[in-house]
């Protein structure tokens, strides 16, 4: 019997050894993940605003280009008589 109980301890130990170790390498990939997870989402938002400033500096150019066309400079004076 003392040998029986010996065999059953080990398998008892080997048991929660295999989890314990199971459970450090879920904690470990785990952690992996979402650090892997959060590089990609940086990355996301870094290549959007990049996209974003882009469509800004065009639409500043743009506008600047329509502020010039209709600067105070091309105004013609109006030949229409004054209101009373």
């Amino acid at each position: 019997m003392y040998v029986g109980l010996v065999c059953r301890n080990e398998e008892t130990q080997r048991f929660i050894y295999s989890q314990v170790k199971g459970a450090k390498e879920f904690e470990s990939e785990r952690e992996k993940l979402i650090r892997e997870h959060g590089e990609k989402k940086a990355e996301l938002k870094r290549k959007y605003l990049e996209e974003e400033v882009e469509l800004e500096k065009a639409f500043d150019a743009c506008l600047t280009k329509l502020m010039e066309k209709y600067s105070p400079s091309s105004f013609k004076t109006s030949t229409l008589p004054p209101s009373a």
